[in-house]
């Protein structure tokens, strides 16, 4: 944690190399695979109150020991002693520090060590990213805040776990709430602390606030450039800008700072699918599938075989898909009570691959599964499912069903506009819903709207079923041609870059 506080170095993080604890694997082949020139290697021993630490810094090319020291120390002198070693490695390798970072180094993250312990196990349950290690997460981070209440790091742990309660397992909103309260306490307590700005900046996101999200980011990357988190989640939020070009370079940096996180080989992927390089996005979706398993990514992937006119391996797809449930169920096959939000997730990404491959029967199973599970169904603005589920509905010639789900998303997604949110996918939203209308005016309204806020995602328009009727309206080719435009140039520019 110590080291990337440096800025000079470029620092993978903690849950990168966690995979490493313990490994027989040759450092050539680790430091390949983590895209590093130098490994610190260290053994610790505890006994009772003191801590003994033997390490050693390895240049991977020649296997040449550039370093080694042994320190014992009372563990009240835990923070010293990383500072010590951090500043020992920086002269080590003729670095220069700043006096900014030797005081950041110097700087103690709480007087406890009970408290530091109960955050680090906090993080270890947050990085796992299901939900019941989240619910884990939270209370070791109330542990850590109730020994120390001026612990800003245990704050911005508490934020960042408060917003993935509402944002990524589907629970209530007010959730967001205390997620910002929580982020807002830690930036009180240290204003130069990258953690905060990117826990608050994770709430902000997840309340469709982009522009505070992009500011917010911006600062904790400033505050200090090796946090992966927050690199990762700037450059999701140019992706969310429609840069693509820059999106997919600052999160192949994430990517590097973190090897093994699925998310910044998922955002890649999602990118590259927006700017039509379908084998690109199947090859970092896949990746992302081997790290860990995750409903979003089995969804991109399948619109990326559906980029392709593969339907079939987008359909093949959907039983893999439905697999994770297992892991999240009781011995009769159903959700576990704290899973439920998770599952519900499951079946609406397991219900958009089925939708886009025309199999209806098959997606309005899983839409209505995914209205049983999420008990904010009809309230939750990140949601598109029931949308689609009325569409269906509409079909099947249900047209009080239909009704019912049409007009409550159009009453929660005009509320978002109103409140003058930042996410386009709202305006998309509307346009879907005015599709299925026939209201061919208003559908390119809120399109022509979307589009103006940075939206680019024109495969989900011009491969779903609900907008296959505007296929020869005008306005709508030049839509689509404007769009199309922007993401060659957007392309072209990213393979120069390369």
């Amino acid at each position: 944690m110590q080291l990337s506080k440096i800025s000079a170095f470029s620092v993978i993080s903690k849950s990168g190399v966690e995979y490493y604890k313990n490994s027989n694997e040759n450092l050539s082949n680790i430091a390949k695979t983590l895209n590093v020139n130098y490994i610190l290697e260290g053994k610790i021993q505890r006994v009772n109150n003191r801590i003994k630490i033997n390490t050693n810094l390895i240049q991977v090319s020649g296997n040449k020991n550039i370093w080694a020291e042994s320190y014992e120390r009372d563990l009240s002198d835990i923070f010293e002693l990383q500072s010590d070693i951090a500043q020992a490695i920086a002269i080590s390798l003729s670095t220069k520090l700043t006096e900014e970072e030797k005081f950041l180094l110097e700087k103690k993250p709480t007087q406890s060590f009970t408290a530091y312990e109960y955050y680090m196990k906090g993080r270890n349950y947050y990085y796992k990213y299901n939900v019941e290690d989240n619910l884990k997460a939270i209370q070791e981070f109330k542990n850590a805040i109730e020994v120390d209440r001026n612990f800003a790091l245990a704050w911005a742990g508490l934020g960042d776990a408060f917003s993935q309660n509402y944002g990524r397992f589907k629970m209530e909103r007010i959730w967001i709430d205390s997620a910002k309260a929580s982020s807002q306490r830690a930036i009180s307590l240290d204003s130069n602390l990258s953690e905060a700005y990117k826990a608050l900046a994770t709430a902000h996101y997840y309340n469709g606030e982009y522009e505070d999200n992009f500011n917010l980011l911006q600062k904790a990357v400033e505050l200090n450039p090796n946090n992966s988190q927050a690199v990762g989640n700037l450059a999701t939020s140019y992706f969310i800008r429609g840069e693509l070009d820059e999106a997919i370079q600052r999160q192949k940096k994430a990517a590097g700072l973190n090897p093994k996180n699925y998310i910044p080989f998922q955002i890649v992927g999602w990118t590259y699918r927006l700017l039509k390089d379908y084998e690109n996005a199947i090859q970092w979706l896949n990746k992302s599938l081997e790290i860990q398993p995750e409903s979003d990514t089995y969804e991109q992937l399948g619109l990326s075989y559906l980029g392709m006119a593969d339907t079939l391996a987008a359909k093949s797809l959907v039983p893999e898909l439905l697999g994770l449930l297992k892991g999240i169920s009781d011995e009769k096959g159903l959700p576990l009570a704290t899973q439920q939000g998770t599952a519900a997730k499951i079946y609406e990404s397991a219900g958009i691959i089925s939708f886009f491959c025309e199999d209806f029967d098959s997606s309005m199973e899983y839409f209505q599964s995914f209205i049983k599970y999420n008990e904010a169904a009809g309230r939750d603005p990140l949601s598109s499912a029931p949308i689609y589920l009325g569409y269906l509905h509409l079909l099947q010639g249900n047209n009080m069903d239909a009704e019912v789900l049409l007009e409550g998303a159009n009453y929660i997604n005009m509320g978002e506009i109103k409140q003058n949110t930042d996410d386009p996918d709202h305006f998309f939203k509307m346009a879907m819903i005015y599709a299925i209308y026939d209201d061919k005016e208003k559908c390119m309204e809120y399109l022509i709207a979307a589009k103006n806020m940075k939206w680019v995602d024109i495969q989900m328009a011009e491969s779903n079923p609900v907008f296959y009727h505007l296929i020869d309206y005008q306005p709508w080719k030049e839509f689509k041609a404007e769009i199309e435009q922007k993401i060659l140039l957007m392309k072209n520019k990213e393979l120069s870059l390369k």
